[in-house]
């Protein structure tokens, strides 16, 4: 079954996605041993929240339109949510649990 989204919905995808990945990023420096892991993950944290930029303003742009809002959109958020969680960064928890095994 295919599922098509609208331009608002994918662009709240990555919002949501860009979040994650800072999230994760910035877990990921704290968790650092070495000096340069702290700033390599400190980096790509800082790098995560200027696309996390971009898209907010693409959202901004978006957001007035109607005909981007789904019908039942309280249905789609979950189901957004669900997708985003499961095939991106998983929340700092991941980040500690990868240090952990690398340990």
């Amino acid at each position: 079954m295919s599922i098509f989204f609208s331009v608002r919905e994918a662009v709240e995808m990555a919002i949501s996605t860009e979040r994650s990945g800072q999230a994760f990023y910035q877990t990921a420096s704290k968790l650092a041993r070495e000096k340069s892991l702290e700033e390599l993950f400190r980096g790509l944290a800082e790098e995560e929240e200027k696309h996390l930029k971009t898209f907010q303003g693409f959202y901004d742009t978006l957001k007035e339109r109607p005909e981007t809002t789904p019908y039942n959109w309280e249905e789609a958020k979950l189901y957004l949510k669900a997708l985003v969680d499961s095939r991106f960064f998983t929340g700092p928890d991941t980040a500690i649990n990868l240090a952990r095994e690398a340990k």
